[in-house]
C-alpha cells in the first residue's frame, strides 16, 4: 500500500469505528462475526431467535457501508485537492444487499481461519477488496 493510501485507510478505520461503537461489547473480531452473523446459531443474548443475528450483521454491514462511502467521497476530495491520483480500495456494485454481504464476509472469513482473532473492520474491508476488486 503506497503511501498517499495510508492516511485514508486511517480515515477509514477511524469513520467505522465512531460508527461501530454499539456493537463494541459483542462484535470485535471474524470469530465474533462468524458466531453471531449465523442464521443456524441461537446465541439469545444478542437477540431472540435464529434469524435475528443474520438480521443484526446485515444492518452492522449496512452501517459498514455507509462509512466507507463517506469516507471514500473524502479521500476522493482530498485526492482533487492535493491533484493526486484517487484509487479506492473496495468498489460495492450497486444492487448488493446486506444478506449478500454477510455471505461475502462469512465466506471470506471461513477461508480464512488464521486471521479470525484480527479485528472484524480490517476482515471486512479485505472481504470487500476480496470480493469487489
Amino acid at each position: 500500500m503506497g503511501a498517499k493510501m495510508k492516511p485514508a485507510m486511517i480515515m477509514l478505520l477511524l469513520v467505522i469505528g465512531v460508527g461501530t461503537a454499539t456493537a463494541e461489547d459483542k462484535f470485535e473480531t471474524g470469530n465474533d462475526f462468524l458466531s453471531i452473523c449465523n442464521p443456524d446459531a441461537n446465541d439469545t443474548q444478542v437477540m431472540e431467535g435464529p434469524m435475528a443475528g443474520l438480521i443484526f450483521c446485515s444492518a452492522y454491514l449496512k452501517g459498514y457501508l455507509g462509512a466507507l462511502d463517506v469516507t471514500r467521497e473524502i479521500t476522493r476530495v482530498k485526492a482533487k485537492v492535493d491533484k493526486t491520483e484517487f484509487r479506492w480500495v473496495a468498489c460495492v456494485k450497486t444492487g448488493v444487499t446486506p444478506v449478500q454481504l454477510v455471505r461475502i464476509v462469512r465466506k471470506y472469513m471461513e477461508g480464512h481461519p488464521s486471521e479470525l482473532h484480527q479485528d472484524v473492520r480490517g476482515l471486512i474491508l479485505l472481504a470487500l477488496e476480496d470480493a469487489f476488486p
